[in-house]
């Protein structure tokens, strides 16, 4: 099995970053937790897009890359978001494994509207509380103008799909198709995003292994006082704070590859939610510090 060394890490999410801000869609990014597909490399940061921030500082980020591929659920059958393995996965395996302790308490459980298909009128479902989910039909077409049109994995998942190119070489070979969470033609089928950003209605089997692109709600850092943080100073930040990716065009940005410790994995079963109280009932929020941000 190929490896990848953590320079040569740092380089290819160097060159992804790059091409990304080379489609004019992208104008922020941001590093929070870690991931690797793989347990015998290291986790390497995940940079997220921002599609949305709120007058309260959270903000709705999208993975940069397709971080693993998954299959909707395990089994031929007709399911909605809710009954769906890849929520379980989300939600139990790839949150536990992604955020630290404390990075957990920054990402936040909403209530996700799962609309039925515009097309196919496909049901939707139920409405979910989900920390991790999966982009609607509706939330894609939102936001799919701050979305590059090409989509890579990770540069680690690429190399071991081709190892003979080396850690360059792979950057521009794999533009990969991936899940959203609304259905498809019918319940069997799962709507998704190919290649050039087009979207498919139609959808693919449940049973496909696809790219997984995750999204969440990121709340805004909070202060030892249990405030949100509104300027000032860096240091009065609570662990669990965001990493910045360097604005630069430059292929030799100087990233710090950070190796997490995380708890141990649990089951695919998604655990009962509760709302983290980030912020004290009844006291307003502020603005998310701004140095968070790159312009």
């Amino acid at each position: 099995m190929a490896d990848m060394t953590k320079e040569e890490i740092k380089k290819a999410n160097a060159e992804l970053r790059q091409m990304a801000r080379e489609d004019n869609k992208i104008s922020k990014m941001i590093e929070f937790g870690s991931y690797s597909s793989s347990p015998q490399m290291p986790s390497a940061p995940i940079t997220w897009i921002i599609l949305d921030k709120k007058k309260d500082g959270s903000m709705l980020l999208l993975s940069l890359y397709g971080l693993d591929t998954q299959q909707y659920h395990y089994r031929f059958k007709s399911l909605t978001w809710k009954e769906s393995y890849i929520r379980s996965w989300l939600n139990g395996t790839f949150f536990d494994t992604a955020f630290s302790p404390e990075e957990k308490k920054r990402v936040m459980e909403t209530v996700r509207d799962n609309k039925n298909n515009p097309l196919y009128f496909t049901e939707g479902g139920e409405e979910t509380a989900d920390k991790v989910f999966l982009l609607s039909i509706d939330e894609y077409e939102k936001y799919s103008r701050k979305i590059p049109q090409k989509t890579f994995n990770t540069p680690y998942a690429a190399l071991l799909k081709y190892p003979s190119l080396g850690a360059e070489g792979i950057i521009k070979k794999d533009v990969v198709d991936w899940w959203l969470r609304s259905p498809g033609k019918n319940l069997n089928y799962v709507s998704y995003v190919g290649k050039m950003n087009r979207l498919s209605l139609v959808g693919r089997k449940v049973t496909n292994f696809m790219y997984v692109r995750p999204a969440i709600i990121l709340k805004p850092p909070v202060s030892k006082g249990g405030r949100s943080k509104k300027g000032g100073k860096r240091s009065y930040l609570a662990p669990g704070k965001v990493s910045l990716v360097p604005a630069t065009n430059s292929l030799n940005d100087s990233l710090n590859l950070r190796v997490s410790s995380h708890t141990e994995q649990n089951s695919d079963v998604p655990s009962s939610v509760s709302h983290d109280p980030g912020i004290a009932p009844g006291e307003p929020a502020e603005e998310a510090e701004e140095a968070e941000l790159i312009n």
